[in-house]
């Protein structure tokens, strides 16, 4: 794991002959990403900066790679886990490599198939390549999103980085906020892509190919199937049980390819208790495993659960307990995210990627299994009510408009089946809210339909439809950012198994019938680890990986919120003052509960700051 970052220069730059100067900055500011090594590859037209955690071949596996003439250069952030088979059929050709990473396989790849050497790579990745006789420059993100890739496009100039914070300190780009992407930010909690929340910043979607030549610029999906869910394979039960397991080992295994000690982020939920039996029947004993608990908030820990998986499987495990109020790293994490993004749950994932850092350079986590197997209490509660609902939610409407919580419900079961639908639930501020809570001059109206563009032909259903949106938005935008962000600045390289192509795949061809049985969520995953987890880890409820946030907000105890919401600072925000003190008034007396309202504005708060937004 890495991080990589460049721009183009042309004649008509304003900055001449400066490009090692401007570089080294942007290179430095992702450091963290690859403190092991720090390499630039500069010619007239590029220069290419690269930082490296040494993962595999510590000693020779230094970045930028070249072919055997040295005519193209490649740098990657992530992991390929096919390179050995790849290299021996590159080697069988005549491929010369001169070391034993995996990346290596990428230049010569490329050597042969030019941009379609994307489709032959497996793994987790940002790509760069530098095609020095077309003067041609290509980048790649991986198919799920794993790995983030952000690019500045404006009159001629392309700046890349693995993180936002890096193309921040190129001097051609300007820290402007964009319009519409802030008011996705008010209602989801994140930015979309490809926008980014600062104008001409985009993140390259996932599955993606960006080609820089002749002064031109394309971006396109390098699958034709990219934003399709796979129709449905007519398996019962007992056959898709076996099918799943056997691929899930599989994905597993791939991931353990490592020079560097390999642990577990275990939460004593199904998903990451899973990954735990896989690496037990794959032989692997005295796992390390990290969990988070707070011993003087029961309700919020998990250690009941992440213990008994620990002693069940013998694990090397640490624990770290928060017993304190956490919201001193809160700005940290908000800077360290280079994005606003209003996740409950940044803090407790900074501390353990922090706590494990100590321990190991490389996390398996449970991420994504939420999404392909319908882990989400929505995707169970989406067409419960009956048909005859609505009319009668209508009749007592005058009694529930007084209800936030009602009001969007009566909402969401007046819509038709529609992509607003699907992610209504998911809004953080509907849009009469958001006119009431932004200064003129800043609200405008967004559409999830606008991000879409149609592209979720496959999804026949709600259901399918809120899937859709998870998998190819929330689950990269939110979840996976979090991830990749929150253990880069601890130097960990975190790796996801139920992402693995095969597997998910496999997984989204499974019936929804197998995966919501009897008021049960994600069933068949239960179904896959029943005879190799304790029966109460098979059965218990999905319990999120949060903190006690609505408290922490009410006793501000390090006054962070009462500064991020102070009369001054808000007056010039963009928020209407009148309007964050009603939420926060009500909210600390105990008649309502804005938890999600005020995390949203003080993150943004607290990013607007550090970035310098005025």
């Amino acid at each position: 794991m890495c991080g990589i970052t460049g721009f183009t220069v042309n004649k008509q730059s304003q900055y001449p002959d400066q490009s090692m100067k401007i570089l080294d900055p942007m290179r430095k500011a992702i450091q963290h990403r690859g403190p092991d090594d720090m390499k630039d590859y500069i010619d007239q037209d590029i220069a290419i900066g690269f930082c490296r955690l040494s993962i595999i071949d510590l000693s020779t596996g230094a970045q930028p790679l070249y072919n055997e003439d040295h005519s193209i250069v490649v740098v990657c952030n992530g992991e390929i886990y096919n390179y050995k088979e790849l290299r021996r059929k590159l080697e069988e050709k005549g491929h010369r490599f001169v070391t034993e990473s995996d990346c290596e396989v990428i230049v010569h790849l490329y050597e042969d198939e030019g941009v379609e050497c994307v489709h032959h790579l497996d793994g987790m990745f940002g790509i760069c390549i530098w095609d020095i006789k077309k003067k041609r420059l290509v980048l790649f993100r991986d198919r799920r999103g794993i790995k983030p890739l952000y690019y500045y496009w404006k009159s001629g100039l392309l700046v890349f980085s693995s993180e936002l914070k890096g193309i921040l300190l190129h001097p051609a780009v300007s820290r402007t906020v964009d319009r519409e992407s802030l008011g996705f930010y008010i209602t989801l909690n994140y930015v979309p892509y490809p926008n980014t929340i600062i104008e001409n910043v985009f993140k390259l979607p996932p599955g993606h190919c960006l080609i820089f030549e002749n002064g031109s610029m394309d971006v396109h999906a390098y699958n034709s199937d990219m934003y399709r869910l796979p129709g449905s394979r007519n398996m019962d039960e007992k056959q898709w049980v076996f099918t799943l397991r056997e691929f899930f080992w599989q994905a597993v295994q791939k991931r353990l390819m490592a020079d560097v000690p390999l642990g577990v982020l275990l939460s004593g939920g199904i998903d990451s208790s899973g990954i735990v039996a896989a690496l037990s029947r794959l032989g692997a004993s005295n796992i390390p495993t990290f969990s988070v608990i707070f011993s003087k908030m029961p309700g919020y820990s998990e250690e009941q659960y992440s213990s008994m998986i620990a002693k069940y499987f013998n694990t090397n495990h640490t624990v770290l307990n928060i017993d304190a109020d956490c919201l001193d790293y809160l700005e940290e994490v908000v800077y360290q995210m280079d994005e606003p993004i209003a996740d409950k749950a940044l803090i407790p994932t900074y501390l353990i990627f922090k706590e494990a850092s100590k321990y190991v350079k490389v996390v398996l986590s449970g991420e994504g299994a939420d999404e392909i197997f319908l882990g989400y209490y929505k995707y169970n509660n989406a067409n419960r009510l009956p048909s005859f609902a609505l009319p009668c939610m209508n009749m007592l409407r005058p009694l529930m408009c007084t209800s936030r919580r009602a009001e969007k419900l009566l909402n969401y079961f007046s819509l038709p089946v529609s992509m607003e639908k699907a992610v209504l639930w998911d809004m953080v501020f509907m849009e009469q809210e958001k006119r009431a809570l932004l200064k003129q001059d800043f609200f405008s109206t967004q559409s999830v339909e606008s991000v879409c563009h149609g592209k979720y032909a496959s999804a026949k259903n709600l259901i399918s439809m809120m899937q859709w949106w998870d998998l190819f938005y929330y689950l990269p935008e939110n979840l996976l950012m979090k991830v990749d962000k929150l253990s880069m600045v601890h130097g960990v390289e975190a790796r996801v198994p139920y992402l693995d192509i095969s597997f998910s795949r496999e997984v989204l061809r499974v019936p929804a019938s197998l995966k919501l049985k009897g008021g049960t969520t994600k069933y068949i995953l239960r179904k896959m680890f029943q005879e190799l987890l304790p029966e109460e880890i098979v059965r218990r409820r999905k319990h999120g990986f949060t903190l006690p946030v609505k408290e922490w907000i009410k006793n501000d105890r390090n006054g962070i919120i009462a500064r991020s919401l102070d009369r001054q600072r808000l007056d010039k925000s963009i928020f209407n003052r009148s309007r964050v003190e009603q939420l926060y008034s009500a909210h600390k007396s105990g008649k309502e509960d804005h938890t999600r309202q005020l995390w949203n504005i003080i993150t943004w708060q607290l990013w607007a700051d550090h970035y310098g937004i005025s």
